[in-house]
């Protein structure tokens, strides 16, 4: 196997972070470690910071609870293959939260193979996650005016 040096890996990585990308990475989440899919918000990645929603194939509650606030009107759901965003699956994506984490972070799982890149978003579906996220009342207007 080759070894690339940092710098080309990060040089690669970078020239990837764009809009509506589509990334699955390793993150600790809820206590244990997990392969998960986020969609890049970012409107500049100037900053150190990269913002993202995640998605989930974990339907079964947000089906349920569809009616309810806060997931009412806060989720996208899409039946298997629907997004082309390399979706083998039933998939929601859940716009109540924005997440951040750092291009550091992001590197370093790139570099130890815990950070693939899938694709893009389509813009109607990212599209879909502005509307939301503009009308949400659960993310603060500043993390909104990095993202929209």
């Amino acid at each position: 196997m080759i070894d690339f040096p940092s710098s080309l890996l990060k040089k690669q990585l970078l020239s990837q972070l764009q809009r509506g990308k589509v990334l699955r990475i390793q993150l600790h989440f809820q206590g244990t470690p997990r392969f998960k899919r986020l969609i890049l918000l970012n409107k500049n990645f100037s900053s150190d910071d990269v913002y993202y929603v995640l998605s989930t194939s974990q339907v079964q509650f947000y089906l349920e609870n569809r009616n309810f606030p806060p997931i009412k009107d806060n989720f996208l759901y899409f039946r298997e293959g629907q997004t082309c965003i390399n979706q083998d699956e039933d998939m929601v994506i859940d716009c109540r939260r924005i997440y951040k984490i750092a291009k550091g972070n992001l590197l370093k799982n790139y570099q130890n193979k815990r950070l693939s890149i899938l694709g893009d978003t389509p813009a109607h579906i990212l599209r879909e996650i502005e509307i939301i996220i503009s009308n949400s009342k659960f993310i603060a207007q500043k993390i909104k005016s990095q993202v929209i």
